[in-house]
């Protein structure tokens, strides 16, 4: 259904460039929803499920998986399994056999099946630090990957940034004369760097997650406020949302899911013009884009007039519903910086509305690696709307309606 009109609320859920979907937990006890899952654009929230403590968490979106550690035994949440998980049972160290337990849970958003769990209980051949883990097979099978040498860190929260190949590390003691807080662990140049202190009045934070260049903090607190470090920045944003969790508990994790609750289908909204012979052109996409290109993604547009040369341009950075012309009945509705895709001509008959444009998005980004946004990743979202000549109108020219559409696996 084509919308016309929208709420500042629903303006800024589309703006946001990718499905932002944080994944939080806490150790609610058996019985208690443990999991939620939290749409960053509106601080909605939904619950995930109820029959295991979340003390670490990490999403492998690409397989539609999350996974939790409840102390030592890790289990598995599948999208769309309802409220229970899967008991995979103690992870096991391939250096001596040993059962090993988590603090935290990271996972690499790029790659299927990449975890890494955060120790903080340091002994001869398991030290404290970070673990790779296998979760292919049954129990997962872990391997220390970067030892710093020092056990006074408590790797409450881990999180991976994939741009960066960093980690991120809430611990809440730290060495002497460090303190607790945000810190930057470098596995390649063997350096854990603090970036600050908690925000003020927090001392307790236990998860940690990358999106989109923010490091997201998750308490275990009811009701506690979620908050975000800028990388770029390298300061803490304004804080605005908050956690779902009504328990107060002792540990929290946190993930990234931007597939969990995507649309199923792409999304048509903004207004398109009337041409000079009544035309008005519209949009469709007939299927969300996967990273795989596994969906065929065709988008197409009708009603255009005939015999007009135009083509389809697109945008990343968000939606957008501003007059073509201060005497337009068209809208601009995707935000700049966009890309084109090559003309075409809309065929049909010559003042008619018989015309159309399509074009292959899958062949289009397999052509032009370098486009913008590409790669993708699951939640990128895509904002496109066709242009096209109408040399009696304002500006000569004239526009459709706009289609979001939202990349999955």
């Amino acid at each position: 259904m084509k919308n016309t009109l929208f709420s500042a609320l629903a303006l800024s859920a589309l703006a946001s460039g990718a499905h932002a979907q944080l994944i939080v937990g806490v150790d609610a006890g058996t019985g208690n929803v443990c999991a939620w899952h939290i749409d960053l654009a509106t601080n909605s929230s939904t619950p995930l499920w109820n029959d295991t403590d979340v003390w670490g968490l990490a999403c492998d979106d690409l397989n539609g998986k999350i996974y939790c550690n409840d102390g030592t035994p890790m289990h598995v949440w599948s999208y769309g399994s309802g409220p229970s998980t899967t008991n995979l049972g103690n992870p096991i160290s391939t250096v001596d056999g040993a059962a090993i337990l988590f603090a935290s849970l990271a996972s690499d958003p790029t790659t299927a099946g990449r975890l890494w769990g955060g120790r903080n209980t340091n002994s001869a051949t398991n030290p404290e630090g970070i673990y790779t883990i296998d979760v292919s097979v049954t129990p997962p099978l872990v391997t220390p990957v970067f030892n710093p040498g020092v056990t006074t860190y408590d790797w409450g929260g881990l999180g991976y940034d994939p741009t960066s190949g960093k980690f991120y590390m809430c611990s809440d003691v730290a060495p002497a004369g460090v303190g607790g807080g945000l810190f930057e662990v470098d596995i390649v140049a063997g350096t854990i760097t603090k970036l600050s202190a908690y925000p003020a009045g927090q001392t307790d934070i236990d998860g940690c997650e990358v999106i989109g260049g923010k490091v997201w903090l998750v308490g275990d607190d009811a009701g506690q406020v979620l908050y975000s470090w800028d990388i770029a920045l390298g300061a803490y944003d304004a804080a605005t949302l908050l956690s779902p969790s009504p328990f107060s508990e002792t540990f929290s994790g946190a993930g990234f899911a931007p597939s969990l609750f995507a649309p199923s289908s792409p999304l048509v909204y903004c207004t398109a013009g009337t041409t000079s012979n009544g035309c008005v052109p519209a949009i469709a996409a007939s299927n969300q884009p996967s990273v795989s290109a596994a969906n065929p993604c065709v988008i197409s547009v009708a009603n255009v007039e005939g015999q007009k040369s135009g083509l389809i341009f697109y945008s990343v950075a968000g939606a957008l519903i501003q007059p073509w012309s201060a005497t337009s009945n068209s809208f601009l509705c995707v935000k700049t910086p966009t890309q084109r895709s090559l003309a075409q001509s809309s065929g049909g008959t010559a003042s008619a509305c018989n015309g159309a444009f399509t074009l292959d998005w899958n062949a289009f980004q397999a052509a032009n690696p370098g486009s913008l946004g590409n790669p993708w990743s699951p939640g990128d979202k895509v904002f496109a709307q066709a242009w096209f000549r109408d040399p009696p109108a304002s500006k000569t020219t004239n526009l459709s309606d706009a289609v979001e559409m939202t990349y999955v696996p």
